[in-house]
């Protein structure tokens, strides 16, 4: 649990330890996992947590947000998160850390960006391997039936895979309704090879940013 953000410190020394706790988690997580030369781990990790509270600052000032304090350390903890998430992936390449200068290059570069959440998508992408379908899965059902003309090939219970290009994958069905042919998303059949992981990393990063859990 995180510490209750209702408290009397001044916002920059909550926003300062934050940034503090944080990029220490991160630079040990990258050293321990990319092997990475300390001074790239060092100016990855500022970039990561500066572009977040540069976020943050930004969503700050639009209507109806939470305070200041807590929503650029919020932004700060859901991209060390990623980065976090991104490092902890690696060992589930058999090539290791080699994996993020051959097929991970792109992936690699987003951190090097501050874009861990890129480069998270990236790395859960290449994990869930091919697909068949590309599907945005906050589509209706509805919609997802009507989308696009199911090949005449393909009979009345032929099972596909989805996918949304982010790692995330379900079965399709060849299904009719009424005289239409089209496809139906199986019960139970979604997965997504980092949804766990990053559950944990953004658990970890709230509690060292003082926020409480979500």
């Amino acid at each position: 649990m995180g510490r209750d953000t209702r408290s009397s410190e001044s916002p920059v020394l909550l926003i300062e330890r934050a940034r503090q706790r944080l990029g220490d988690w991160v630079e040990r997580e990258l050293a321990s996992s990319l092997e990475l030369a300390p001074l790239v781990v060092a100016r990855t990790t500022g970039q990561i947590l500066g572009v977040a509270e540069k976020w943050g600052e930004h969503a700050s000032t639009l209507p109806q947000q939470s305070r200041r304090e807590d929503v650029v350390r919020s932004w700060m903890a859901s991209h060390a998160a990623d980065a976090v998430a991104c490092a902890r992936a690696t060992s589930r390449w058999p090539l290791g850390a080699t994996w993020w200068r051959q097929e991970g290059q792109l992936a690699l570069r987003y951190l090097f960006a501050g874009k861990p959440n890129e480069a998270i998508a990236r790395v859960a992408e290449a994990l869930a391997g091919p697909f068949d379908v590309d599907v945005d899965f906050n589509w209706p059902a509805r919609k997802l039936f009507g989308n696009g003309v199911v090949p005449e090939e393909l009979a009345i219970g032929t099972v596909l895979i989805a996918g949304d290009g982010e790692g995330s994958r379900a079965q399709l069905e060849v299904v009719e309704r009424e005289g239409q042919r089209g496809f139906e998303k199986r019960p139970g059949s979604d997965s997504h090879p980092t949804a766990e992981l990053q559950k944990v990393t953004h658990r970890e990063a709230r509690a060292l940013a003082d926020l409480p859990a979500r």
